[in-house]
């Protein structure tokens, strides 16, 4: 996405590294301080980019939405509340549930990072709301599953 510089005064393209910054963690509670800090913003121009335009009174981000076919822009990225909302077909939530609506990148990275990537063929948001986690995995496994599943609760409205 084009941005200005404030350094330079000229555009320059923006592309967060998402990916890179969500593997480096080495407990469960750094990776529930790295999730406090997604941002929806950054998180839906790593996968919309151009597509989303900054609305120009305001601090939100306007675009079609990705969820669905649509010609008039009704997907709004909002930072000041950290939430995206598509006034099309409802869809809604936070960061982690845009990432893992958009293909779950950085989910993905954080479940091979935290080695419990192996404990479920595919750990869905569902899954892991749903699912008993006393009897999943070792100590550590369930601590960062219980990581995600609060960071997916947090994020539902």
């Amino acid at each position: 996405m084009k941005q200005l510089d404030l350094f330079t005064g000229k555009e320059s393209d923006y592309t967060p590294n998402l990916i890179y910054y969500f593997s480096h963690f080495d407990s469960p509670q750094r990776l529930e301080a790295l999730l406090s800090t997604l941002n929806v913003v950054e998180v839906g121009l790593f996968y919309v980019g151009d597509r989303m335009k900054k609305m120009p009174v305001s601090p939100n981000y306007r675009g079609l939405c990705p969820f669905h076919k649509e010609k008039t822009p009704s997907f709004y990225l909002k930072p000041k509340q950290n939430f995206f909302k598509c006034y099309g077909c409802g869809t809604s939530g936070g960061p982690l549930r845009l990432d893992h609506g958009l293909g779950g990148k950085l989910y993905t990275t954080i479940t091979e990072k935290a080695r419990i990537s192996d404990l479920l063929p595919f750990i869905s948001k569902d899954l892991i709301a749903s699912a008993d986690l006393q009897s999943m995995g070792s100590s550590e496994q369930r601590q960062y599953l219980t990581v995600l599943r609060e960071a997916f609760q947090r994020e539902s409205r």
